[in-house]
C-alpha cells in the first residue's frame, strides 16, 4: 500500500526502532461503494495503473 505513515506504524503497532516498515496490505473484503462519499466514491473508482511485477520484485531467475 503507498503512502503509508512508517511513523503512525511505529506507534500504534509498537514497531521497534531497528526495525523499517516496508510494506502494508489491507486484507479483508470489498465494501458497498454507496456507503463512501462521492470523493472517495470517484477515487476508488479511478483507472489504477500498476506497475509489472518484475520491475519491482524478484519473480525467479
Amino acid at each position: 500500500m503507498p503512502g503509508f505513515d512508517r511513523g503512525k506504524v511505529r506507534s500504534r503497532w509498537g514497531v521497534p526502532n531497528d526495525w523499517k516498515p516496508v510494506v502494508m496490505m489491507v486484507i479483508g473484503y470489498w465494501g458497498d461503494l454507496q456507503t463512501l462519499t462521492k470523493s472517495l466514491r470517484e477515487k476508488e473508482l479511478e483507472l489504477r495503473i500498476h506497475k509489472p511485477l518484475p520491475e519491482f520484485a524478484f519473480t525467479g531467475g
